[in-house]
């Protein structure tokens, strides 16, 4: 059940939120730049990082541990556009934002109302939003609040101690320690980690065994898992959530030969290798399977090599995306 914040979480959000106003940290730290903040309340750190910079949309984001900033990372270090699906797949934090009253939804404005909180100008209105992957941006509940709460002021705290040179974000990160003998900030080298490729995921011998006891054949497929780009209502909750879609298309008779919406309590991996092992079993294992590595390539890379099915990167898979572009995806 949505957990309503109280009038009392709200008056201490605000006034944090508010305080970004005056510190304006976008003027001085780039969208790639990462803060970590440690906390004596919390054993993990909290990340945050800084929208805004030579931008007119401007706020702060929280991500909650390191798989969530790492999705992050995922996002900014996508090669070229950054797609719809790049982000509604990788999107994972509580988002602290500035805009224009236009912008305001009813609940932005009944939270402003309980933390008797008055926008300096119309162009200046705070609200808040938290981001899942899958699910369209939502309003955020008690627990929400206390996180960004906890988090905005160690944030808060980070950017008024710093005064030394923005380090260079790819070599860098600013973290922040809070401590009884007094706070720090300081700058510490970059965490390759937060950029690590996903492990590969098929480890059962027995899966793969059964796999190779398949014919073979010389055809070519494309497999793509995507968002359908219309948000729907959700059984589980209040928040609208995007489809998704795994697609088989047979690029040399062209044509798509299967597919499926995951349901929204599924083991998406075990649907999607179940679907695999349907496909595998009625026509046989194939010489090439193209995907778009942001979607699929962690779940293709070890079962290709075990396999010995060639396995080809692209950007653009053909009859898939005439495909999505057909149903409006």
């Amino acid at each position: 059940m949505f957990q309503i914040p109280t009038p009392e979480q709200w008056q201490k959000l605000f006034p944090l939120a508010e305080e970004l106003l005056t510190t304006e940290p976008w003027r001085r730290f780039p969208e790639e730049l990462i803060f970590r903040l440690n906390t004596k309340a919390r054993k993990e750190p909290y990340y945050a990082t800084v929208h805004g910079y030579e931008e007119d949309a401007i706020g702060v984001s929280v991500y909650d541990s390191e798989d969530d900033i790492r999705k992050y990372m995922n996002i900014i270090g996508h090669e070229g556009e950054i797609t719809f699906q790049t982000i509604i797949a990788n999107q994972s934090c509580v988002t602290v934002i500035f805009g224009e009253k236009a912008f305001l939804s009813p609940g932005d404005e009944t939270a402003m109302k309980e933390g008797n909180y008055t926008p300096a100008d119309e162009h200046h209105c705070v609200f808040f939003r938290k981001n899942r992957p899958g699910f369209a941006p939502w309003y955020i509940e008690q627990d929400d609040v206390l996180r960004l709460t906890h988090a905005l002021t160690a944030f808060n705290r980070a950017a008024t101690l710093f005064d030394a040179e923005v380090p260079d974000p790819e070599k860098a990160m600013i973290v922040f320690d809070e401590s009884d003998g007094g706070d720090t900030v300081s700058v510490a080298d970059f965490d390759p980690a937060l950029i690590e490729e996903k492990e590969d995921i098929v480890k059962d011998d027995f899966y793969v065994a059964r796999l190779k006891r398949l014919k073979r054949t010389g055809r070519a497929i494309e497999v793509d898992i995507c968002y359908l780009n219309n948000a729907v209502g959700s059984q589980l909750g209040p928040i609208p959530f995007y489809p998704k879609l795994c697609v088989i298309a047979d690029t040399d008779e062209g044509f798509i030969a299967d597919q499926c919406i995951f349901e929204e309590t599924s083991d998406e991996e075990e649907a999607f290798f179940e679907l695999i092992a349907k496909y595998f079993s009625e026509n046989g294992l194939p010489r090439k399977i193209k995907i778009r590595r942001e979607n699929t390539g962690h779940l293709f890379h070890d079962l290709c090599k075990r396999l010995k099915i060639t396995l080809e990167e692209r950007d653009e898979l053909y009859f898939i995306d005439d495909f999505l572009k057909m149903i409006g995806g």
